[in-house]
């Protein structure tokens, strides 16, 4: 991974070169409160481990999520001084006092937050930590704890995402799963393809064609596009699920066969015009308003990392 363009704390950046993203040995909860706050560098040192810490599970709380990076997690969170955490979270209390999906609890937390440390009956620096934790949390990752376990804080541009290979395995996957839906779907019983069978059989397919590929490509305006731009990534996993999950389910040809063939409704008149017409606006026409801003739905959450389920060391717990 590359963090050209970052700043990253001297400290933190020896601990990152010298443990590839591994966490250490963290200390505990009460160690890191009791430390002193720097006077130097902003945040200081030991924000980094104590927030690491707070995140291993071992005090009751939240975890990391699959494939997170302790440091880079750390370093994107602590991002905010004390005078601009007190704004963001002033800010979230006004966007979100109609959330009624929200936890109620933290938001009463923050309330007495800003009211400074001398209300919250903190110290200093005590209070300080958690402001600027608490703000860099719901700005830099969210303000739902659902939405924080399956997602990064932090993302790696140099990781391959609109590549190649990932074209040819989702517009693959598009013919064969259209096919299919589309043809066994009106008899009885039916046959189709899960998407969830084809993110599973994605992943070996991938690493094949990464191992198998060979590196060739062409660099045009100092970006260099290659066929195999290295293992494959969740990025490119996620990218071919989005572009073959609209073939997932029966297409859209299934309303012209019930149209057309003579043991359904025997309309003559719904020809392959017709059934262009239906692809067309079944496709397109849902497109309209992406740009709107998008809300999260927790129903929805567990599809985030199921996207790049088997690219993570963790997926593999007895080394399959």
């Amino acid at each position: 991974m590359s963090n050209q363009g970052e700043h990253v704390h001297p400290v933190l950046a020896e601990d990152m070169s010298s443990d590839s993203g591994k966490p250490g040995k963290l200390g505990t909860f009460i160690e890191y409160a009791e430390k002193p706050t720097s006077s130097g560098d902003f945040p200081p040192v030991d924000w980094y481990e104590r927030l690491k810490a707070e995140y291993t599970g071992q005090h009751a709380g939240e975890t990391f999520p699959a494939g997170c990076d302790p440091n880079r997690m750390a370093q994107a969170i602590l991002t905010l001084n004390e005078t601009e955490s007190v704004k963001v979270l002033e800010e979230l209390l006004e966007t979100q006092r109609d959330d009624y999906t929200i936890d109620q609890r933290m938001l009463a937390r923050v309330r007495e937050l800003i009211q400074g440390h001398e209300a919250c009956e903190m110290e200093q620096g005590e209070w300080s930590y958690e402001v600027c934790k608490r703000a860099g949390l719901y700005r830099n990752w969210s303000p739902y704890a659902e939405v924080r376990a399956v997602t990064l804080p932090y993302d790696d541009p140099n990781e391959a995402c609109e590549s190649f290979r990932a074209y040819v395995l989702g517009y693959f996957w598009v013919c064969v799963c259209t096919m299919v839906n589309t043809f066994f779907s009106p008899r009885q019983p039916g046959i189709s393809i899960p998407g969830s069978v084809v993110q599973l059989l994605l992943v070996p397919m991938g690493r094949g064609m990464a191992w198998l590929l060979p590196d060739w490509g062409f660099r045009f305006r100092g970006t260099r596009y290659t066929i195999n731009p290295g293992p494959w990534t969740s990025k490119e996993q996620l990218f071919a699920t989005i572009i073959f999950t609209g073939a997932s389910s029966i297409g859209n040809f299934t309303g012209l066969l019930v149209l057309r063939m003579p043991v359904f409704f025997n309309q003559r008149w719904a020809t392959f015009g017709k059934g262009v017409s239906f692809s067309w606006w079944g496709n397109d026409e849902p497109r309209a308003g992406v740009d709107f801003q998008l809300y999260n739905n927790n129903a929805s959450l567990y599809k985030v990392p199921e996207g790049g389920f088997g690219l993570a060391p963790e997926d593999y717990p007895r080394g399959w």
